[in-house]
């Protein structure tokens, strides 16, 4: 079975008073641990979380 679930992220091109922001779901908290390449119209990052923590 597959999960559909997940999260969008909206970039502009202005930027604001705060312009960076830093989330981190199911993973180390490690900013370079998940590094998005840049000029990509879509990045995939697939995970997996075993049953027994889900209980």
């Amino acid at each position: 079975r597959r999960d559909s679930s997940g999260i969008r992220f909206y970039l502009g091109k202005e930027l604001r008073q705060y312009d960076l922001g830093y989330l981190s779901l199911g993973a180390l908290p490690n900013p370079s641990g998940i590094a998005i390449p840049p000029k990509l119209d879509r990045f995939i990052i697939d995970s997996y979380c075993p049953t027994e923590v889900t209980q």
